[in-house]
């Protein structure tokens, strides 16, 4: 018998930018309809840029987010494994070129993936997410959500996610139930495979990335046999608590692995903590309210790619900072602008990490999905991410394509010099120590 592909489509993408919508309306005249609209948090605060940080709102929504990140630390620090793991799978062969992944947008792209699929193929999903049971994804899931979301005068951190079904498949409610409560995803329906579909889900991308990723979005269509498109979103824009003056920025030599660079170089002088491990030295910039992005620079002759398997790289990023040596001063840190992505298939990977249920045939189990389970397998991964830093803050960006298809301490202070002029790793954490984003710069201007 002659079988009809069916393709499922699971999009996630992680955006540090400027404003984004999250809106869940479909676009007018696009022929898909809402056939569920989950809640969403309500902006934080609407007041004057320059007196709210400094006002009584201001402090007391800053406590309660710190409440709510320091219940959900614990059960980000728990799936560290998945980090750890995955990061040194995803950022190692970069054959000098860089390499950016978002471990937390891959996160939850699994997450829904896992939500999808039962018995053993769920099992070994769970396994690389670090969790023993669906209840504690959830959990981790949403605390990461609660203690994240941001929207005010300091801080925009949103997420959105939606689930996009074909008019004539039937789905599991209890399935689309557990995506708008615990994934906040709203869901909708048409005609898979149509302009109008295609636009519509390109335009809700765009919209909750605010447009940084046209390119890579303008390539996620659904075909007339996808059954299902699960997208997710998460947005920032952030500054940093204490900013690089732009006057102190200039040209200056990077080495990259392949040739020397001239790149922009930013340039702050301020007292801090540097710290060091087997190789390696390590700052961290703090994003207000948000987190820190790590910069760990390689000694030289050392590939920054092989520091994601030291597990003190991971202490650091969950805030044990005593766990490795540190230096106190006045830290001269020099830290080229970098603009840096890359693109790259997961799968592969991911089968050696154990997952591999999931891409075959024979195995896979979509039973929570539909009845119309049969021989469904996940048939590509595709995660590209992009990053970019400047006297300001950062801005980033990332998404996962999940294709599924039916086939079968005072003294005087030292000073200590942190010039970032060879290739390095970097890590940017959340306020609950979540990883964000991570990355290989060998080459800070593409």
């Amino acid at each position: 018998m002659t079988k009809k592909p069916m393709i499922i489509c699971t999009v996630s993408a992680l955006a540090f930018l400027s404003a984004c919508s999250g809106s869940a309306s479909a676009p007018k005249g696009s022929g898909v309809v809402i056939a569920a609209q989950a809640k969403v948090p309500e902006k934080t605060a609407d007041q004057d840029k320059d007196s709210y940080p400094e006002s009584q709102a201001y402090f007391t929504h800053a406590e309660e987010k710190w409440k709510l990140s320091e219940a959900s630390q614990p059960l980000q620090k728990s799936v560290y494994p998945f980090y750890q793991k995955t990061m040194a799978a995803f950022l190692k062969d970069a054959k000098g070129e860089n390499r950016v992944y978002s471990p937390l947008n891959v996160y939850i792209a699994l997450g829904m993936l896992a939500e999808c699929t039962d018995n053993d193929t769920r099992k070994q999903l769970l396994d690389v997410l670090s969790v023993n049971d669906v209840t504690t994804l959830r959990r981790v899931i949403d605390s990461a959500w609660s203690a994240n979301w941001n929207d005010d005068k300091v801080l925009t951190l949103k997420m959105a996610n939606s689930a996009w079904m074909r008019n004539d498949f039937k789905y599991h409610q209890e399935l689309m139930d557990r995506l708008a409560e615990t994934y906040h995803a709203s869901a909708y329906s048409g005609e898979m495979g149509t302009d109008e579909m295609n636009k519509a889900l390109q335009d809700w991308l765009n919209e909750n990335t605010n447009h940084l990723l046209e390119e890579s979005v303008k390539n996620q269509k659904t075909k007339k046999d996808t059954v299902l498109a699960l997208a997710s979103t998460l947005y920032l824009k952030g500054t940093w608590a204490s900013k690089f003056v732009k006057e102190l920025t200039k040209d200056e030599t990077f080495h990259a692995p392949d040739k020397d660079m001239t790149v922009p170089m930013m340039h702050k002088d301020e007292h801090g903590q540097v710290y060091f491990g087997n190789g390696w030295k390590a700052v961290s910039i703090y994003v207000t309210d948000c987190g820190y992005m790590w910069i760990f620079l390689p000694d030289e002759g050392v590939d920054p790619a092989s520091l994601a398997n030291d597990p003190e790289i991971y202490e650091l990023l969950k805030g044990n900072l005593d766990a490795v040596d540190s230096k106190n001063g006045i830290v001269k840190l020099a830290l080229p602008k970098f603009d840096v992505s890359s693109e790259i298939s997961l799968i592969e990977e991911l089968k050696k990490l154990g997952v591999t249920s999931v891409f075959d045939f024979n195995s896979a189990d979509f039973t929570p999905l539909t009845d119309d389970s049969d021989e469904l397998a996940v048939s590509s991964i595709q995660h590209a991410a992009r990053v970019k830093t400047d006297e300001e803050g950062v801005e980033a960006a990332a998404f996962t394509v999940i294709m599924v298809a039916e086939g079968a301490m005072l003294v005087q202070p030292e000073i200590i010099d942190f010039r970032c002029d060879r290739p390095f790793l970097f890590a940017l954490t959340g306020q609950d120590s979540s990883v964000l984003f991570t990355g290989i710069v060998n080459q800070p201007a593409e």
